[in-house]
């Protein structure tokens, strides 16, 4: 939804480098998937840095997992998505959904994204990204803004539109 009416936008980088982060992205969330689960023996020299990151942002904040790259279908104004979500957890006493990101830089689409994530749980008290680096050090941004729902909203809404009345919703 977020991709169809240009709240992510990629069409600047070189699909070389999408695909390339894309594999570094999916590499990296499911190492520290298996970090999360207790199940992680080694790790690739490409990805230990970004795997030391979760583990030193979970030291530094006490971030404890409740949910691990959680699926399913939710409801928002009568409007069904799909969505599979990094990480549910406990931090500050509150529970939070938190994305795992191995990018440059943070995206404006990230906001969006958590919350519409944030209405799959009404215990779900407060969104982060966490972005790690390839020197295992990691930068958390917190989303507060109230706006940013109707914004997902409004972007569900105009998917939905498109959809049912057999337009282009995809690129």
């Amino acid at each position: 939804a977020l991709k169809g009416v240009g709240l992510v936008d990629y069409s600047q980088v070189a699909p070389y480098v999408l695909q390339h982060k894309a594999q570094l992205g999916k590499a990296v969330d499911l190492a520290c998937t298996y970090f999360d689960q207790g199940t992680l023996e080694t790790v690739p020299d490409l990805y230990a840095g970004y795997v030391e990151a979760w583990k030193k942002f979970r030291t530094d904040t006490g971030f404890e997992p409740t949910a691990i790259r959680k699926r399913g279908i939710a409801r928002l104004s009568g409007m069904k998505f799909g969505y599979e979500l990094d990480r549910t957890g406990a931090l500050n006493d509150k529970l939070y959904v938190a994305e795992i990101k191995a990018t440059a830089k943070e995206e404006l689409s990230w906001r969006y994204q958590l919350a519409a994530y944030a209405v799959t749980d009404e215990n779900i008290r407060g969104r982060i990204a966490v972005r790690l680096r390839a020197d295992g050090t990691y930068r958390l941004f917190e989303y507060t803004d109230w706006r940013d729902l109707p914004i997902f909203e409004n972007a569900l809404r105009i998917t939905w539109t498109k959809i049912n009345n057999n337009l282009r919703w995809r690129n």
